[in-house]
């Protein structure tokens, strides 16, 4: 992604600071200091990692979640991008 862009991009564990040593929702460091935040693939974040992400996140910063939601699954409990879609309170397109 960031030869394509020239953008700097992590995956969403790296990115959000998680330490798979101290449990899912265990962060290290501040909160993510950036103006817009796009997560690609989020059909396939759970509930745990979608939170822990959102929660590094500063208030302030625009987060743009792409995906399908009717593409895999996540492996681990929930399916928050699947449900976002289907509450149709967030701005989709088709």
């Amino acid at each position: 992604m960031t030869e394509a862009s020239g953008v700097k991009a992590t995956t969403v564990h790296y990115g959000a600071r998680l330490d798979s040593r101290r449990g899912p929702d265990a962060r290290r460091g501040d909160p993510l200091e950036t103006d817009l935040l796009i997560v690609d693939e989020c059909s396939m974040a759970n509930l745990e990692l979608m939170v822990t992400l959102l929660r590094a996140v500063d208030r302030r910063t625009h987060v743009v979640l792409v995906g399908d939601a009717d593409q895999l699954a996540p492996v681990g409990a929930g399916k928050p991008f699947a449900e976002l879609v289907a509450a149709e309170q967030v701005a989709t397109t088709g």
